[in-house]
Protein backbone atom coordinates (compact mmCIF):
# COMPACT_ATOMS: atom_id res chain seq x y z
CA UNK A 1 0.00 0.00 0.00
CA UNK A 2 1.34 3.18 -0.93
CA UNK A 3 0.78 6.20 1.88
CA UNK A 4 0.72 10.13 1.61
CA UNK A 5 4.11 12.11 2.08
CA UNK A 6 2.65 13.82 4.48
CA UNK A 7 0.37 12.16 6.52
CA UNK A 8 0.54 8.75 7.03
CA UNK A 9 -2.93 7.92 8.72
CA UNK A 10 -5.01 4.50 8.20
CA UNK A 11 -8.37 2.67 9.17
CA UNK A 12 -9.36 1.67 11.94
CA UNK A 13 -12.84 -0.45 13.39
CA UNK A 14 -15.45 1.39 14.53
CA UNK A 15 -15.94 1.27 18.31
CA UNK A 16 -20.00 0.57 18.99
CA UNK A 17 -21.51 1.84 22.22
CA UNK A 18 -25.17 0.85 23.50
CA UNK A 19 -27.33 2.46 25.46
CA UNK A 20 -29.65 1.92 28.17
CA UNK A 21 -31.78 4.23 30.44
CA UNK A 22 -31.71 3.18 33.62
CA UNK A 23 -28.68 4.49 35.09
CA UNK A 24 -27.14 6.07 38.55
CA UNK A 25 -23.97 8.05 39.21
CA UNK A 26 -23.53 8.51 42.72
CA UNK A 27 -21.23 10.98 43.91
CA UNK A 28 -18.87 11.69 47.25
CA UNK A 29 -15.92 13.26 46.62
CA UNK A 30 -14.91 15.52 49.04
CA UNK A 31 -14.18 18.73 47.01
CA UNK A 32 -11.52 21.56 48.00
CA UNK A 33 -12.70 24.07 50.29
CA UNK A 34 -13.39 27.88 48.59
CA UNK A 35 -12.60 27.09 45.36
CA UNK A 36 -14.23 24.71 42.71
CA UNK A 37 -12.22 21.49 41.15
CA UNK A 38 -12.12 23.18 37.87
CA UNK A 39 -10.68 26.45 39.33
CA UNK A 40 -8.05 24.27 41.17
CA UNK A 41 -6.45 22.09 38.19
CA UNK A 42 -7.37 23.53 35.21
CA UNK A 43 -5.57 20.80 32.59
CA UNK A 44 -5.48 23.44 30.24
CA UNK A 45 -2.51 25.43 31.73
CA UNK A 46 -0.07 22.54 30.94
CA UNK A 47 -0.51 23.47 27.50
CA UNK A 48 1.92 26.38 25.50
CA UNK A 49 1.40 27.32 22.19
CA UNK A 50 4.92 27.46 20.51
CA UNK A 51 3.75 28.83 16.93
CA UNK A 52 0.89 30.81 16.54
CA UNK A 53 0.77 32.25 12.95
CA UNK A 54 -2.29 32.05 10.84
CA UNK A 55 -0.84 29.57 8.41
CA UNK A 56 0.12 25.91 8.85
CA UNK A 57 2.98 25.30 11.20
CA UNK A 58 3.90 21.56 11.58
CA UNK A 59 6.71 18.79 11.42
CA UNK A 60 8.01 20.22 14.39
CA UNK A 61 12.21 18.96 14.87
CA UNK A 62 13.93 20.14 18.13
CA UNK A 63 17.34 21.28 17.97
CA UNK A 64 20.25 19.50 19.77
CA UNK A 65 20.30 21.94 22.63
CA UNK A 66 16.83 21.86 23.27
CA UNK A 67 16.59 25.81 22.36
CA UNK A 68 15.30 26.14 18.97
CA UNK A 69 12.95 24.66 17.16
CA UNK A 70 12.69 23.43 13.25
CA UNK A 71 9.37 23.16 11.67
CA UNK A 72 7.64 23.62 8.03
CA UNK A 73 5.12 26.43 7.42
CA UNK A 74 3.01 27.83 4.98
CA UNK A 75 3.81 31.36 6.19
CA UNK A 76 5.65 32.24 3.12
CA UNK A 77 2.87 30.86 0.63
CA UNK A 78 4.00 27.35 -0.19
CA UNK A 79 5.52 24.65 2.93
CA UNK A 80 9.42 26.10 3.68
CA UNK A 81 11.56 25.26 6.84
CA UNK A 82 11.49 27.70 9.33
CA UNK A 83 13.67 27.93 13.01
CA UNK A 84 12.41 29.98 15.92
CA UNK A 85 13.64 30.14 19.18
CA UNK A 86 11.73 27.76 21.81
CA UNK A 87 11.24 30.77 25.01
CA UNK A 88 10.04 33.07 21.80
CA UNK A 89 11.38 34.85 19.29
CA UNK A 90 10.94 35.74 15.62
CA UNK A 91 11.15 32.67 13.04
CA UNK A 92 14.07 32.24 10.77
CA UNK A 93 13.62 31.36 6.88
CA UNK A 94 15.96 28.85 6.02
CA UNK A 95 14.38 27.43 2.66
CA UNK A 96 12.58 29.48 0.23
CA UNK A 97 11.75 27.56 -2.71
CA UNK A 98 8.14 27.29 -5.00
CA UNK A 99 7.92 23.52 -4.25
CA UNK A 100 7.48 22.77 -0.72
CA UNK A 101 10.17 21.46 2.10
CA UNK A 102 8.72 19.35 5.27
CA UNK A 103 10.00 17.20 7.78
CA UNK A 104 13.43 18.92 8.67
CA UNK A 105 15.94 16.79 11.06
CA UNK A 106 19.10 18.39 13.17
CA UNK A 107 22.37 17.14 12.43
CA UNK A 108 23.91 16.43 16.18
CA UNK A 109 25.96 19.47 16.04
CA UNK A 110 23.07 21.89 15.16
CA UNK A 111 25.18 23.10 12.07
CA UNK A 112 22.60 21.19 9.29
CA UNK A 113 19.08 20.50 8.56
CA UNK A 114 18.13 17.38 6.67
CA UNK A 115 14.45 17.73 4.91
CA UNK A 116 12.37 16.10 2.17
CA UNK A 117 11.43 18.77 -1.03
CA UNK A 118 9.66 18.07 -3.76
CA UNK A 119 11.71 20.99 -5.83
CA UNK A 120 12.49 18.30 -8.43
CA UNK A 121 10.66 14.76 -7.35
CA UNK A 122 6.99 15.07 -7.15
CA UNK A 123 7.87 12.00 -4.30
CA UNK A 124 10.01 13.53 -2.56
CA UNK A 125 14.10 14.04 -2.14
CA UNK A 126 16.62 14.43 0.97
CA UNK A 127 18.24 17.76 0.59
CA UNK A 128 20.64 19.02 3.16
CA UNK A 129 21.24 22.82 4.26
CA UNK A 130 24.00 23.94 6.45
CA UNK A 131 23.36 26.61 8.49
CA UNK A 132 25.37 28.86 11.19
CA UNK A 133 24.84 30.48 14.37
CA UNK A 134 26.34 34.05 15.58
CA UNK A 135 25.14 35.59 18.47
CA UNK A 136 22.37 32.85 19.27
CA UNK A 137 21.28 33.49 16.12
CA UNK A 138 20.60 31.38 13.11
CA UNK A 139 21.89 32.27 9.50
CA UNK A 140 22.10 30.33 6.17
CA UNK A 141 25.68 29.18 5.17
CA UNK A 142 25.00 27.87 1.86
CA UNK A 143 22.18 26.58 -0.28
CA UNK A 144 20.68 23.80 0.08
CA UNK A 145 21.87 20.44 -1.55
CA UNK A 146 20.26 17.63 -2.63
CA UNK A 147 21.28 14.15 -0.86
CA UNK A 148 19.46 11.41 -2.87
CA UNK A 149 18.15 11.34 -6.53
CA UNK A 150 16.00 8.27 -6.94
CA UNK A 151 12.91 9.31 -8.94
CA UNK A 152 10.48 7.76 -6.03
CA UNK A 153 9.77 8.60 -2.22
CA UNK A 154 12.51 9.46 0.34
CA UNK A 155 11.06 11.19 2.60
CA UNK A 156 11.15 11.04 7.11
CA UNK A 157 14.85 11.83 7.31
CA UNK A 158 16.58 10.96 10.72
CA UNK A 159 20.18 11.85 11.46
CA UNK A 160 21.87 9.41 13.74
CA UNK A 161 23.23 10.44 17.26
CA UNK A 162 26.33 10.16 15.90
CA UNK A 163 25.75 12.26 12.46
CA UNK A 164 27.16 9.66 9.94
CA UNK A 165 24.30 8.25 8.98
CA UNK A 166 20.23 9.58 7.98
CA UNK A 167 17.90 7.28 8.25
CA UNK A 168 14.67 7.56 5.98
CA UNK A 169 11.87 6.07 4.45
CA UNK A 170 11.99 4.93 0.46
CA UNK A 171 10.16 2.55 -1.49
CA UNK A 172 13.13 2.17 -4.35
CA UNK A 173 12.59 -1.64 -3.88
CA UNK A 174 9.01 -1.28 -4.62
CA UNK A 175 7.72 -0.98 -0.97
CA UNK A 176 8.23 1.28 2.03
CA UNK A 177 10.93 0.44 4.00
CA UNK A 178 13.93 1.95 6.41
CA UNK A 179 16.73 2.37 5.21
CA UNK A 180 20.26 4.47 5.67
CA UNK A 181 22.11 7.04 3.94
CA UNK A 182 25.94 7.37 4.85
CA UNK A 183 27.20 10.61 4.56
CA UNK A 184 31.00 9.69 4.38
CA UNK A 185 30.43 8.19 0.72
CA UNK A 186 26.66 8.84 0.03
CA UNK A 187 25.97 5.10 -0.18
CA UNK A 188 22.18 3.53 0.34
CA UNK A 189 22.22 1.10 2.69
CA UNK A 190 18.40 -0.89 3.27
CA UNK A 191 17.70 -1.72 6.60
CA UNK A 192 14.07 -3.78 6.88
CA UNK A 193 12.19 -5.92 4.80
CA UNK A 194 8.65 -5.75 7.01
CA UNK A 195 7.69 -2.39 5.85
CA UNK A 196 8.58 0.67 7.81
CA UNK A 197 8.07 4.36 8.21
CA UNK A 198 8.84 7.12 10.07
CA UNK A 199 12.27 5.63 11.47
CA UNK A 200 13.56 7.15 15.02
CA UNK A 201 17.02 7.06 16.23
CA UNK A 202 17.51 5.92 20.48
CA UNK A 203 19.76 8.61 22.35
CA UNK A 204 22.49 6.54 21.86
CA UNK A 205 22.16 5.42 18.51
CA UNK A 206 21.89 1.94 19.24
CA UNK A 207 18.67 1.41 18.51
CA UNK A 208 15.87 2.51 15.16
CA UNK A 209 12.00 2.86 16.19
CA UNK A 210 9.98 3.04 13.63
CA UNK A 211 6.13 1.82 12.04
CA UNK A 212 4.95 -1.05 9.45
CA UNK A 213 1.77 -2.36 8.45
CA UNK A 214 2.71 -5.16 6.68
CA UNK A 215 3.73 -6.96 9.12
CA UNK A 216 -0.09 -6.48 11.06
CA UNK A 217 -2.22 -8.94 8.99
CA UNK A 218 -5.51 -6.24 9.65
CA UNK A 219 -2.78 -3.30 7.76
CA UNK A 220 -2.83 -1.16 11.07
CA UNK A 221 0.23 0.13 11.91
CA UNK A 222 2.29 -1.29 14.80
CA UNK A 223 5.72 0.18 16.04
CA UNK A 224 8.48 -1.55 15.75
CA UNK A 225 12.09 -1.71 17.08
CA UNK A 226 15.26 -2.71 15.23
CA UNK A 227 19.09 -3.30 16.80
CA UNK A 228 21.21 -2.52 13.39
CA UNK A 229 24.50 -4.36 14.03
CA UNK A 230 27.52 -2.12 12.75
CA UNK A 231 29.88 -4.76 13.23
CA UNK A 232 30.30 -5.08 9.41
CA UNK A 233 30.92 -2.83 6.59
CA UNK A 234 26.92 -2.42 6.10
CA UNK A 235 24.96 -2.08 9.14
CA UNK A 236 22.30 -5.24 9.26
CA UNK A 237 19.09 -6.00 10.78
CA UNK A 238 18.44 -9.81 12.11
CA UNK A 239 15.26 -8.64 14.90
CA UNK A 240 12.53 -7.14 15.06
CA UNK A 241 10.82 -6.19 18.29
CA UNK A 242 7.32 -5.49 18.39
CA UNK A 243 6.79 -1.87 20.72
CA UNK A 244 3.07 -1.59 20.34
CA UNK A 245 0.34 -4.47 19.14
CA UNK A 246 -3.35 -4.71 19.27
CA UNK A 247 -6.20 -3.01 17.77
CA UNK A 248 -5.08 0.47 17.28
CA UNK A 249 -2.90 2.08 14.63
CA UNK A 250 -0.11 3.74 15.87
CA UNK A 251 2.01 6.84 13.96
CA UNK A 252 4.22 9.23 14.15
CA UNK A 253 7.06 7.77 16.36
CA UNK A 254 9.84 10.07 17.99
CA UNK A 255 12.26 8.58 20.90
CA UNK A 256 13.23 10.74 23.42
CA UNK A 257 16.55 12.64 22.80
CA UNK A 258 17.32 11.79 26.82
CA UNK A 259 15.34 8.51 27.92
CA UNK A 260 14.15 5.40 26.66
CA UNK A 261 10.77 6.81 25.80
CA UNK A 262 9.01 6.66 22.32
CA UNK A 263 6.68 8.71 21.56
CA UNK A 264 3.56 8.12 19.36
CA UNK A 265 -0.03 8.86 18.13
CA UNK A 266 -2.51 6.60 18.24
CA UNK A 267 -5.68 6.58 16.70
CA UNK A 268 -7.78 4.00 18.39
CA UNK A 269 -11.20 5.77 18.01
CA UNK A 270 -13.49 6.79 14.92
CA UNK A 271 -13.85 10.33 16.33
CA UNK A 272 -16.14 11.56 13.70
CA UNK A 273 -18.87 8.44 13.67
CA UNK A 274 -18.41 7.89 10.24
CA UNK A 275 -17.32 4.66 10.22
CA UNK A 276 -13.93 4.91 9.12
CA UNK A 277 -10.46 6.50 9.76
CA UNK A 278 -9.97 10.13 7.86
CA UNK A 279 -8.36 12.91 8.64
CA UNK A 280 -10.90 13.87 10.16
CA UNK A 281 -10.52 11.55 13.37
CA UNK A 282 -8.46 12.99 15.59
CA UNK A 283 -5.09 10.08 17.59
CA UNK A 284 -4.13 10.55 20.93
CA UNK A 285 -0.52 11.18 22.16
CA UNK A 286 0.69 8.55 23.67
CA UNK A 287 4.69 7.19 25.00
CA UNK A 288 5.94 3.51 25.14
CA UNK A 289 8.69 3.50 28.24
CA UNK A 290 11.06 1.13 27.14
CA UNK A 291 12.84 -1.09 29.91
CA UNK A 292 15.65 -3.56 28.58
CA UNK A 293 16.34 -6.75 30.02
CA UNK A 294 18.52 -9.80 29.19
CA UNK A 295 20.84 -9.50 26.86
CA UNK A 296 20.70 -9.07 23.08
CA UNK A 297 21.34 -12.51 21.48
CA UNK A 298 18.58 -13.64 23.41
CA UNK A 299 16.20 -11.10 22.25
CA UNK A 300 17.38 -12.04 18.48
CA UNK A 301 16.43 -16.08 18.96
CA UNK A 302 12.93 -14.51 20.43
CA UNK A 303 12.31 -12.47 17.02
CA UNK A 304 14.75 -13.36 14.35
CA UNK A 305 12.81 -13.06 11.00
CA UNK A 306 12.85 -14.22 7.16
CA UNK A 307 9.74 -12.43 6.06
CA UNK A 308 6.80 -10.93 8.11
CA UNK A 309 5.15 -13.94 8.77
CA UNK A 310 7.60 -14.69 11.23
CA UNK A 311 7.66 -11.67 13.65
CA UNK A 312 6.89 -12.84 16.98
CA UNK A 313 5.18 -10.45 19.66
CA UNK A 314 8.40 -10.54 21.94
CA UNK A 315 7.36 -7.20 23.57
CA UNK A 316 5.23 -7.73 26.73
CA UNK A 317 5.98 -10.93 27.42
CA UNK A 318 7.64 -12.86 30.09
CA UNK A 319 11.69 -13.59 29.15
CA UNK A 320 11.62 -10.97 26.39
CA UNK A 321 14.50 -8.43 25.87
CA UNK A 322 12.51 -6.05 26.14
CA UNK A 323 9.24 -4.60 27.89
CA UNK A 324 7.41 -1.89 27.01
CA UNK A 325 4.77 0.77 29.36
CA UNK A 326 2.38 2.46 27.24
CA UNK A 327 0.70 5.81 28.70
CA UNK A 328 -1.55 8.26 27.49
CA UNK A 329 -0.15 11.72 27.58
CA UNK A 330 -3.29 13.95 26.63
CA UNK A 331 -7.01 12.92 25.82
CA UNK A 332 -8.46 12.44 22.59
CA UNK A 333 -10.02 15.31 21.66
CA UNK A 334 -8.21 17.33 19.16
CA UNK A 335 -6.13 16.79 16.41
CA UNK A 336 -3.35 16.42 18.36
CA UNK A 337 -0.08 14.49 16.31
CA UNK A 338 3.52 14.35 15.32
CA UNK A 339 4.60 14.07 18.60
CA UNK A 340 8.58 15.10 19.33
CA UNK A 341 11.32 14.94 22.27
CA UNK A 342 13.31 18.01 23.43
CA UNK A 343 15.42 17.88 26.07
CA UNK A 344 14.44 18.33 29.44
CA UNK A 345 10.75 17.36 29.99
CA UNK A 346 9.13 18.57 27.06
CA UNK A 347 7.11 17.21 24.37
CA UNK A 348 6.65 19.15 21.10
CA UNK A 349 3.10 18.10 18.97
CA UNK A 350 1.40 19.52 15.98
CA UNK A 351 -2.54 20.82 17.06
CA UNK A 352 -5.40 21.95 15.66
CA UNK A 353 -6.38 23.04 19.46
CA UNK A 354 -6.32 26.84 18.34
CA UNK A 355 -8.57 26.49 14.82
CA UNK A 356 -5.77 25.83 12.98
CA UNK A 357 -2.45 23.39 12.69
CA UNK A 358 0.47 24.79 15.02
CA UNK A 359 3.04 23.97 17.41
CA UNK A 360 2.29 23.09 21.14
CA UNK A 361 4.29 21.89 24.42
CA UNK A 362 3.27 19.51 27.30
CA UNK A 363 5.03 18.34 29.78
CA UNK A 364 6.62 14.61 28.79
CA UNK A 365 4.92 13.04 31.58
CA UNK A 366 1.22 14.49 30.19
CA UNK A 367 -0.97 16.97 31.53
CA UNK A 368 -2.02 14.82 34.75
CA UNK A 369 0.86 15.66 37.73
CA UNK A 370 2.61 12.70 39.44
CA UNK A 371 1.53 12.08 42.81
CA UNK A 372 3.59 10.95 45.72
CA UNK A 373 1.39 7.27 46.02
CA UNK A 374 -1.62 5.79 44.88
CA UNK A 375 -3.51 7.22 47.43
CA UNK A 376 -2.74 10.80 46.63
CA UNK A 377 -3.34 9.94 42.78
CA UNK A 378 -6.47 8.97 43.55
CA UNK A 379 -7.87 11.41 45.40
CA UNK A 380 -6.08 14.10 43.16
CA UNK A 381 -8.15 12.48 40.54
CA UNK A 382 -10.96 12.23 42.86
CA UNK A 383 -11.31 15.98 43.94
CA UNK A 384 -10.46 17.72 40.67
CA UNK A 385 -12.51 15.62 38.25
CA UNK A 386 -15.44 14.86 40.25
CA UNK A 387 -18.78 13.72 38.56
CA UNK A 388 -22.20 15.77 39.53
CA UNK A 389 -24.31 15.12 42.30
CA UNK A 390 -27.56 13.48 41.13
CA UNK A 391 -31.09 12.22 42.82
CA UNK A 392 -31.25 7.98 43.08
CA UNK A 393 -32.14 7.76 39.32
CA UNK A 394 -29.78 9.57 36.91
CA UNK A 395 -30.67 10.09 33.44
CA UNK A 396 -27.31 11.65 31.46
CA UNK A 397 -28.48 14.79 29.36
CA UNK A 398 -26.86 16.03 26.57
CA UNK A 399 -26.72 19.80 28.52
CA UNK A 400 -24.96 17.82 31.59
CA UNK A 401 -22.27 16.46 29.45
CA UNK A 402 -18.34 18.03 29.47
CA UNK A 403 -17.02 15.60 27.72
CA UNK A 404 -13.36 17.22 27.64
CA UNK A 405 -13.49 17.38 31.08
CA UNK A 406 -14.56 14.00 31.45
CA UNK A 407 -12.07 12.93 28.93
CA UNK A 408 -9.73 13.80 31.19
CA UNK A 409 -11.46 12.64 34.32
CA UNK A 410 -10.79 9.06 32.43
CA UNK A 411 -7.15 10.45 32.34
CA UNK A 412 -6.76 11.31 35.86
CA UNK A 413 -8.04 7.88 37.30
CA UNK A 414 -6.10 6.24 34.62
CA UNK A 415 -2.73 7.59 35.99
CA UNK A 416 -2.97 5.45 39.26
CA UNK A 417 -2.57 2.06 37.36
CA UNK A 418 0.03 4.15 35.33
CA UNK A 419 2.49 5.42 38.01
CA UNK A 420 1.47 3.03 41.11
CA UNK A 421 0.54 -0.44 39.65
CA UNK A 422 1.73 -2.27 42.41
CA UNK A 423 -0.85 -0.25 44.52
CA UNK A 424 -3.90 -2.57 44.45
CA UNK A 425 -6.61 -0.79 46.67
CA UNK A 426 -6.31 2.18 44.52
CA UNK A 427 -5.86 0.60 41.17
CA UNK A 428 -9.48 -0.93 41.87
CA UNK A 429 -10.85 2.16 43.19
CA UNK A 430 -9.81 3.82 39.92
CA UNK A 431 -11.04 1.34 37.66
CA UNK A 432 -14.26 1.89 39.37
CA UNK A 433 -14.44 5.30 38.72
CA UNK A 434 -12.91 4.74 34.69
CA UNK A 435 -16.46 2.24 34.56
CA UNK A 436 -18.25 5.89 36.31
CA UNK A 437 -16.92 8.03 33.98
CA UNK A 438 -17.22 5.99 30.89
CA UNK A 439 -21.22 5.69 32.25
CA UNK A 440 -21.30 9.32 32.03
CA UNK A 441 -19.88 9.83 27.96
CA UNK A 442 -22.40 7.02 27.04
CA UNK A 443 -19.82 4.35 26.21
CA UNK A 444 -21.74 1.75 28.21
CA UNK A 445 -20.16 -1.20 27.05
CA UNK A 446 -16.67 0.06 28.11
CA UNK A 447 -18.14 1.01 31.54
CA UNK A 448 -19.67 -2.52 31.81
CA UNK A 449 -15.94 -4.14 30.85
CA UNK A 450 -14.44 -2.31 33.59
CA UNK A 451 -17.04 -3.38 36.35
CA UNK A 452 -16.46 -6.60 35.01
CA UNK A 453 -12.96 -6.75 35.58
CA UNK A 454 -13.45 -5.54 39.26
CA UNK A 455 -16.05 -8.53 39.96
CA UNK A 456 -13.07 -10.91 38.24
CA UNK A 457 -10.06 -9.90 39.68
CA UNK A 458 -10.85 -8.16 43.26
CA UNK A 459 -12.76 -10.78 45.01
CA UNK A 460 -10.77 -9.44 48.31
CA UNK A 461 -12.10 -6.11 48.14
CA UNK A 462 -16.05 -7.11 48.81
CA UNK A 463 -16.91 -2.83 48.96
CA UNK A 464 -15.53 -2.63 45.86
CA UNK A 465 -17.20 -5.98 43.73
CA UNK A 466 -20.44 -4.94 45.77
CA UNK A 467 -20.40 -1.47 44.05
CA UNK A 468 -19.27 -2.79 40.90
CA UNK A 469 -22.08 -5.22 41.02
CA UNK A 470 -24.22 -2.87 41.67
CA UNK A 471 -23.44 -0.64 38.33
CA UNK A 472 -23.52 -3.78 36.35
CA UNK A 473 -26.92 -4.07 37.49
CA UNK A 474 -27.70 -0.41 36.78
CA UNK A 475 -26.62 -0.88 33.26
CA UNK A 476 -28.21 -4.48 32.70
CA UNK A 477 -31.73 -3.70 34.00
CA UNK A 478 -35.07 -4.02 32.53
CA UNK A 479 -38.14 -5.22 33.34
CA UNK A 480 -38.43 -8.21 31.70
CA UNK A 481 -36.20 -10.20 33.37
CA UNK A 482 -37.17 -8.73 36.73
CA UNK A 483 -37.26 -11.80 39.18
CA UNK A 484 -34.11 -12.43 37.95
CA UNK A 485 -32.38 -9.20 38.63
CA UNK A 486 -34.02 -9.27 41.98
CA UNK A 487 -32.41 -12.19 43.02
CA UNK A 488 -28.99 -10.56 42.16
CA UNK A 489 -30.18 -7.79 44.21
CA UNK A 490 -30.79 -10.34 46.88
CA UNK A 491 -27.23 -11.54 46.94
CA UNK A 492 -25.91 -8.07 47.42
CA UNK A 493 -28.40 -7.26 49.73
CA UNK A 494 -26.63 -10.17 52.19
CA UNK A 495 -24.98 -8.47 54.71
CA UNK A 496 -22.55 -11.08 55.63
CA UNK A 497 -20.67 -10.82 52.47
CA UNK A 498 -20.89 -6.99 51.68
CA UNK A 499 -20.47 -3.84 54.07
CA UNK A 500 -24.16 -1.77 55.17
CA UNK A 501 -23.94 0.65 53.05
CA UNK A 502 -23.67 -1.72 50.08
CA UNK A 503 -26.58 -3.79 51.42
CA UNK A 504 -28.30 -0.36 51.94
CA UNK A 505 -28.21 0.68 48.55
CA UNK A 506 -28.82 -2.91 47.01
CA UNK A 507 -32.33 -2.77 48.64
CA UNK A 508 -33.01 1.07 47.20
CA UNK A 509 -32.66 -0.53 43.61
CA UNK A 510 -34.75 -3.43 44.63
CA UNK A 511 -37.46 -1.34 45.90
CA UNK A 512 -37.18 1.01 42.78
CA UNK A 513 -37.27 -1.85 40.23
CA UNK A 514 -40.56 -2.43 42.01
CA UNK A 515 -41.91 0.47 41.37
Amino acid sequence: MRLPARFFIILLLLIACSKNPFLKIHYSAEQPTNVSPQQAFDPSRAYHQVTTHPEIDAYPAVSPDGLWLAFASRRSGNMDIWIKPIKGGSAIQITNHRADDIMPSWSPDGKKIVFVSYREDAAGDLWMVSIRKIRDEYSLAGDPKKLTNYLGMDVTPAFSPDGKYIAFTSDRDGEQNIYLYRLSNKKVIKLTSIGGIRPTWSPNGSKIAFVSYQSNPLNRGQIFLIDPSFAHRDPTVTAYVPVTAGQSNDAFPCWSPTKDEIYFSRYDQDTNGDGQITPDDKPGLWKAVLEQQGNTQAAQEDVNIQNASNVTKASNQPGSHYSFEEIQLIPTYYQDYYPVGGRGSLLYFVSHRSGNDDIWQIPTDGVIPRQDDGFLQYQFALNYFPLPANDLVFKLSQESKDIERNLYRLLAFQRVSDFFPAQHTWVGWSLYEIGRTYVALDRLDFAAAYFQEIVNQYYDYPELIGKAKLRLFELDFNHQNLDKQIAFLNEIADPSHYPKETVAEAQLFMGEAYY
